[in-house]
């Protein structure tokens, strides 16, 4: 019985503090995986120059080539969706510290952008670490040993700041109201139209890397992003609240 009495007051805790100061328990949770993800990021970049440095691969020449491919296309377009969400879940968190007490359809859309930048974060360290390992003919040992280990601890902070963020969905809010999108966190005002905004970032990303590519690398590179924020936005856009 007092172990049902103690469950009971816990939960009824939750709900008073529920509706008054969750968005401080998850403002905090977004910015510690914003500052994780930072760190995974310095990491990562570090890495891959260390990495190549002295060396660049073939596509083909990977020790196991399917796993070499799936790690080339993790590599491209995991620390862009990671990046991505993570900037949508730090604009969120910005607003809502500045609130009382928040939608729980709100809360729950900064909860999904945090823990999907943290993922894709963590999918961007394993690919590293996989294309290391695949690719080691291509590279020296030692480099190949360290940038390997390195991404594998950096998912320990991402591990820590997914754990956070599970603490912090676990106090619900009980305030109602809708979740809203990506034109409530921008500081300035756009027309709500989240296709346009997404074909006109496209075209613009194109135009750049077309012109800084030049002829050899830029009209893969200005048909292959496009396609990727073209594809992450119609898979991703509902989960994410871009549209």
């Amino acid at each position: 019985m007092s172990i049902i009495r103690r469950i009971f007051l816990r939960n009824s805790a939750l709900a008073v503090l529920g509706t008054a100061a969750v968005p401080g328990f998850l403002t905090r949770a977004a910015f510690g995986a914003f500052g994780a993800l930072g760190l995974a990021a310095a990491g990562f970049a570090a890495g891959w120059i260390l990495l190549v440095l002295h060396g660049t691969a073939d596509i083909t020449s990977a020790s196991f080539l399917p796993a070499g491919l799936l790690a080339a296309f993790a590599l491209i377009a995991c620390p862009q969706i990671s990046f991505a969400a993570g900037l949508l879940a730090l604009a969120r968190a910005v607003r809502l510290q500045r609130l009382r007490v928040a939608p729980a359809a709100e809360l729950a859309l900064l909860a999904r952008r945090t823990n999907a930048a943290l993922a894709f974060g963590a999918a961007s360290l394993v690919a590293f670490a996989g294309y290391a390992v695949d690719y080691h003919a291509a590279f020296a040992h030692r480099r190949v040993v360290a940038g390997a280990s390195g991404a594998l601890v950096l998912l320990l902070p991402l591990a820590a700041a997914a754990l956070a963020s599970r603490n912090a969905v676990a106090v619900r809010s009980s305030v109602p109201g809708g979740a809203g999108d990506m034109f409530d966190d921008l500081p300035v005002a756009l027309p709500r139209r989240p296709w346009l905004v997404c074909l006109g970032l496209a075209g613009a990303l194109a135009l750049l890397l077309l012109a800084a590519g030049g002829l050899d690398e830029g009209p893969r590179n200005a048909v292959a992003e496009p396609v990727l924020v073209v594809g992450g936005f119609a898979a991703l856009g509902r989960r994410l609240g871009l549209r």
